[in-house]
């Protein structure tokens, strides 16, 4: 929708999917350049992880980003051994 919106109103299907897959491709390269892990937040979710006397809770991720670019900035940032599972903005029908 980010893509349609900013090409305007087009009926061009093959254009607007040629530009999504061009939008895709440099968010896919460059989709964690300046994104950092707040402050306080492995803290937080090593203690969720593992929890109090070692019953941890099972954390999982949704997005609305694809979900191999999610899973691609998870693993950049370190995060992926705290998430049982990664779902994305494409991982459903609806």
């Amino acid at each position: 929708m980010l893509v349609r919106r900013s090409l305007g109103n087009t009926d061009d299907e093959r254009f607007l999917n040629h530009a999504i897959q061009l939008f895709l491709d440099c968010y896919g390269e460059h989709s964690h350049d300046h994104t950092c892990v707040y402050p306080g937040i492995l803290a937080a979710l090593s203690y969720l992880h593992k929890g109090s006397g070692g019953t941890g809770r099972k954390l999982a991720v949704l997005s609305n980003k694809p979900v191999d670019l999610s899973r691609q900035i998870i693993a950049a940032l370190g995060l992926s051994k705290y998430f049982f599972q990664i779902y994305g903005g494409d991982s459903f029908p609806n």
